[in-house]
């Protein structure tokens, strides 16, 4: 066989992002706040650019979000020079305290309640109503993190604490239980009043006060607090009178930009240079990408708002099943600039400010015809149904399946038993041993 050199001419179709491309995409995915430091860089190497940009000290404080959770929404999510946060404490011992895998999504909802303290901000109970899970299940998993060192994490309050530590040193006798019952005279009245209301003798009561003087009423303290996170949402969403919703983009906090054309007019009578030129051209491409970007923030976020309208009315359990690609067809947008968006841009609501990105939810029982339900609701219809079950004839999971079926859903049987199982419901033959 004969090798020699020659030339192969071929044609190919490629599809190549040009630089002007790549940087439209790096401003699609900036948030407000990035978005204002680029423009302000640009403009101080383009003397044809002009920007009106607010100051980026005037911080906007992020509130609460009403739905879904990831560890980035948690309120000590980012480390600190000075040592490990409380959240990377708590991720870290999760699994030594005897978390699972299938109680790790109820940790992280107590773990985002935690204050700064390292008690919980509110009883488990109302966390447990607000999420829509069973309040035994949270309040297992919070036993296991009540495991977690030092002490006195996840308290319900500043007695939980004190009794967790008493009870770990072995000093948690009767009086030290009256005494912390009774903790809130103390504060009202001092030390006679608290011995008024527990009827022990003020000896004891001074004996306890002594021991709980040696514990720590705030462990979460021992950890670094990272600066607080800032959120400067692009978007407001708000009611009209007639209870329409109207999203609109936060001008206060996003910067204008203009070319200054009348600079550029007079240079053109002088020949400008090439460089010049080249300024007038990029300045030009920037502000039409901004408002392109402006746009696609704007039509995202006013069709997220329209599709989960119940979910901002009433609340998590409400949200409606949405994926990116499905919101991506109704706008006529590529998967890729929505996926983008909804990563980098808040929306101020009047329950709190969300990410975009909190407004999906995958699909549950769904096909071509219909759109499917959520966790949520699935979650809610089975606990119907078995609460409506003859007590001596339990509903099975299949049953289950067969009557949502009946309503045009397509969920199968080991679906109905996983959510089931999720929510510490036993299985027919559990429930069927517990009747009398």
């Amino acid at each position: 066989m004969k090798i020699s050199p020659g030339l192969d001419l071929r044609q190919k179709r490629l599809l190549a992002l040009t630089p002007d491309m790549q940087r439209a995409l790096a401003i699609l995915q900036m948030n407000a706040i990035e978005l204002t430091a680029m423009l302000q860089r640009e403009a101080d190497a383009n003397p044809l650019l002009r920007i009106s940009a607010p100051p980026l000290e005037l911080p906007f404080s992020r509130s609460p979000s009403p739905g879904g959770l990831d560890v980035d929404d948690l309120p000590f999510a980012a480390g600190s020079a000075d040592g490990p946060c409380l959240m990377d404490h708590v991720l870290a011992q999760m699994g030594l305290c005897g978390v699972s895998q299938a109680e790790r999504g109820l940790a992280l909802l107590l773990t985002d309640a935690l204050l700064p303290a390292g008690w919980l901000a509110e009883p488990p109970e109302q966390i447990a109503a607000r999420h829509g899970v069973p309040v035994r299940r949270l309040e297992t998993v919070l036993e296991k993190l009540q495991r977690i060192e030092p002490t006195g994490l996840f308290a319900r309050n500043l007695a939980d604490c004190l009794r967790l530590q008493l009870a770990e040193a072995g000093a948690l006798d009767a009086a030290a239980e009256t005494v912390l019952t009774h903790l809130p005279e103390l504060e009202r009245g001092g030390p006679n009043a608290l011995t008024r209301a527990t009827g022990l003798p003020r000896a004891s009561v001074d004996a306890v006060l002594q021991r709980l003087r040696r514990l720590d009423p705030k462990p979460g303290l021992a950890f670094s607090i990272p600066p607080v996170q800032t959120i400067r949402p692009d978007l407001l969403a708000e009611q009209n009178a007639t209870g329409a919703w109207q999203v609109r983009l936060d001008r206060s906090i996003l910067p204008t930009v203009a070319v200054d054309e009348t600079l550029m007019q007079r240079l053109e009578r002088g020949k400008p240079s090439p460089e010049l030129r080249a300024a007038y051209g990029t300045a030009r491409w920037l502000v039409e990408a901004v408002a392109r970007r402006q746009r696609t923030v704007l039509n995202i976020g006013a069709a997220l708002v329209q599709h989960q309208r119940d979910f901002l009315e009433r609340g998590p359990g409400n949200l409606r099943p949405l994926s990116q690609r499905s919101l991506a067809e109704q706008l006529n947008l590529s998967e890729s600039t929505v996926s983008r968006v909804v990563n980098a841009v808040f929306i101020q609501t009047p329950t709190g400010t969300l990410a975009l990105k909190r407004f999906f939810l995958q699909s549950i029982g769904g096909d071509d015809a219909a759109e499917g339900v959520s966790a949520a609701w699935l979650c809610g219809a089975i606990r119907a149904q078995i609460d409506a079950e003859p007590p001596r004839k339990p509903v099975s999971d299949a049953a289950i399946a067969a009557r949502l079926s009946q309503r045009g859903l397509s969920i199968a049987r080991r679906t109905i038993a996983k959510y089931r199982a999720q929510m510490g419901i036993p299985a027919t033959s559990g429930r069927r041993k517990h009747l009398k």
